[in-house]
């Protein structure tokens, strides 16, 4: 468990090092040597697990697939709510069926 602790945590750092310097895409990857020393010292661990990539040859930037990019706060509860209100329904819709059915 502390091992995914940890690379969460990596994670985090090299997400913030990564857009700090603008590396975000292979149009604006950097160089292996304007590379924090963070993310050049775990660099060939970063490229296995896929956070980082590799554009031109010594060029490097963050990757980050569209379905793990953070959501907004605000997307987050509006989701969190319209799953609670849907759940509500399926729970309560058999009780308002008898009720208007009993009548």
């Amino acid at each position: 468990m502390d091992g995914i602790v940890t690379h969460l945590t990596d994670d985090h750092v090299v997400i913030a090092a990564m857009t700090e310097l603008g590396a975000t895409s292979p149009i604006n990857a950097c160089p292996h040597k304007a590379l924090p020393s963070v993310i050049q010292a775990q660099l060939p661990l970063l490229l296995d697990r896929g956070i980082v990539r590799e554009g031109r040859p010594g060029y490097y930037y963050l990757y980050i697939p569209q379905a793990v990019r953070s959501v907004s706060p605000r997307k987050m509860v509006r989701r969190i709510l319209v799953a609670a209100g849907f759940w509500l329904f399926i729970v309560l819709l058999p009780f308002l069926l008898m009720y208007i059915f009993d009548q």
